[in-house]
């Protein structure tokens, strides 16, 4: 059930960016974000998140909605943490608009998403560098990966990527997917991270056969990404599930 104080929304079942959302929700507006008829300031309200199918009712000050990576999310202050969060929209299977109001502050979202590689956050910046094959130079030249990227020409026609991110996760698998034609220069825990996956990788495909349990680590065990939970919820983990 919604926390007390709170009107559950009939349109709160989330399936976008599909015909019947959009339609539920016109001009990117939600149960989180329409203000009562003659209200200069919004309502907080409350999200059924199911990371891991567990379900746990959340406070929400929404901020934005916003599409990244083929998927929408809500930003906005989490009561619980008192801090920005990140929810996957698909991954809120309720909601509910709360009492009250909140004044909503000047809220960056270019700002504050400047360096993410897709939507996770950190809190402590990397200078990241990549080296390229030459036979990868003109798709990595052809387009624009990062508002922030830089890239330099390397003597034997590669090429240096450098691109500075506050989280390490996404650019790993990034470097990952080209095979063995990208590879992790710093910093060193991104290329420990790198390591790490390919050869994760290399040991399912060879055995051939379905992990065991303990055979495949957690994303949040592989070295350069942080391990306890205590830490990890003082970072900003934004795929929706640390929100």
């Amino acid at each position: 059930m919604p926390p007390r104080g709170t009107r559950r929304s009939r349109r709160a079942r989330w399936r976008w960016p599909g015909p019947s959302a959009r339609a539920a929700f016109p001009r990117g507006s939600s149960p989180c974000s329409r203000r009562p008829s003659g209200s200069a300031r919004p309502s907080p309200c409350a999200i059924d998140r199911w990371p891991g199918r567990r379900t746990a009712w959340r406070g929400v000050d929404p901020y934005k909605l916003f599409h990244r990576e083929a998927a929408w999310y809500l930003i906005g202050r989490c009561h619980l943490h008192d801090e920005p969060r990140v929810f996957r929209l698909d991954r809120i299977s309720d909601a509910a608009t709360g009492d009250g109001r909140f004044e909503p502050p000047d809220f960056d979202l270019d700002a504050h998403l400047r360096h993410t590689w897709g939507v996770y956050r950190g809190r402590e910046l990397h200078e990241v560098a990549i080296h390229f094959d030459a036979a990868l130079a003109p798709l990595i030249e052809g387009g624009t990966h990062h508002p922030g990227e830089r890239i330099e020409q390397l003597g034997n026609g590669g090429l240096e990527y450098r691109v500075t991110l506050s989280h390490l996760g996404e650019v790993a698998r990034w470097i990952v997917s080209f095979g063995g034609q990208a590879r992790a220069v710093a910093p060193p825990a991104l290329v420990q991270i790198v390591a790490d996956l390919g050869l994760l990788a290399y040991e399912r495909h060879a055995r051939g056969d379905d992990p065991s349990p303990t055979s495949i680590r957690r994303q949040q065990d592989l070295p350069g990404l942080v391990r306890d939970a205590a830490a990890r919820q003082r970072s900003f983990n934004y795929d929706g599930q640390s929100g």
